[in-house]
């Protein structure tokens, strides 16, 4: 609906303002102008804030993902390191905050066998357990494990009802 201000002339009839831009600008005594002008600043900052608040909650959960899979590879690797400098275990992360998805991928190192799935599926399966209850985060669910093109994949599901210590 378009207000139309209409004024009474000193002589006779009623005259029209001379632009309907004038007449919207000055609905009712309010300057529109000002209005528009404001709406314009608040609206790009408060859609910043939203963007904003979903990047931060998703860096804070790749950043635990992170940790929790490093963690993981440390403790896995611990008891296969026979050399200080040696790496017994080729490892790859694969991380989907959106999906709240956590996906280690680990390979034999040079010269070894384990860990595979075909020949070590219940020693893989027992040290996944193993270490899943010593570093005891429940925030973090393991999914069966899985081949794929030579990796063993050890997914976790991330629930993140739990707070984080240090974590804001």
């Amino acid at each position: 609906m378009i207000w139309l201000q209409l004024s009474r002339t000193s002589g006779v009839g009623w005259s029209s303002p001379n632009t309907a831009i004038d007449a919207l600008r000055a609905i009712d005594g309010v300057d529109l102008t000002w209005v528009w002008l404001g709406g314009a600043v608040i609206l790009p900052l408060f859609a910043w804030r939203i963007v904003d608040n979903y990047a931060s909650r998703r860096r804070t959960v790749s950043i635990v993902m992170e940790h929790f899979a490093l963690r993981f590879l440390r403790e896995f690797e611990r008891p296969l390191i026979q050399q200080p400098a040696e790496h017994p275990v080729r490892s790859q992360l694969r991380l989907s905050p959106a999906r709240k998805r956590l996906e280690i991928l680990l390979a034999p190192g040079q010269g070894r066998r384990y860990p595979n799935l075909s020949d070590h599926k219940k020693n893989m399966e027992y040290d996944v357990a193993r270490i899943s209850r010593l570093l005891a985060d429940d925030s973090f669910v393991g999914d069966s494990l899985y081949t794929k093109a030579g990796w063993v994949v050890v997914p976790f599901r991330f629930k993140a009802g739990r707070k984080h210590a240090g974590v804001t």
